[in-house]
């Protein structure tokens, strides 16, 4: 019996047009199609049929503009040189970037809960109004509580 490992890719989806403050659509199908279509005109078949068993986009939010894309381990290398490639999802023109590529799904949650404090840590000086900055420091306070259960449930 063999063990197929997988590499987890952790994805943020920037829109490019700052003139609509829509948040693009984002649905797993649509950012399937859209990789897949860029690792074959960057890899040809040989990409495709590398990355075809095991390629999965497994989560995407909407509202934190975060994707998780699950891909074997070796051919997850032809997907995130095609990453960068993706300028359009569901019609909407945007920058993917790979923040992040780890081993397993609970990783990948560890470095998004750190990435989120890290950016909440930027933003709380940049706050003006005294309410605005109690919301920042009550979601600030939420993740840190979140990531303490957590490693209390692990150890």
């Amino acid at each position: 019996m063999v063990r197929f490992k997988n590499r987890y890719l952790v994805l943020e989806v920037v829109p490019v047009e700052s003139k609509s403050k829509l948040k693009p659509r984002m649905r797993a199908q649509a950012l399937y199609s859209a990789l897949m279509e860029k690792v074959e005109l960057l890899h040809g078949d040989f990409g495709v049929a590398a990355i075809r068993n095991g390629f999965l986009a497994k989560y995407c939010s909407e509202r934190t503009q975060i994707a998780y894309v699950r891909v074997r381990h070796g051919p997850h290398k032809l997907v995130t040189s095609a990453v960068p490639l993706v300028t359009q999802l569901e019609g909407a023109h945007v920058s993917l970037k790979t923040i992040y590529t780890g081993g397993s799904v609970m990783q990948c949650n560890k470095f998004l809960r750190d990435f989120h404090i890290k950016q909440l840590e930027g933003t709380l000086p940049l706050v003006k109004d005294e309410e605005q900055r109690k919301k920042v420091q009550e979601a600030f306070l939420s993740f840190r509580q979140l990531g303490e259960e957590r490693s209390n449930i692990n150890q």
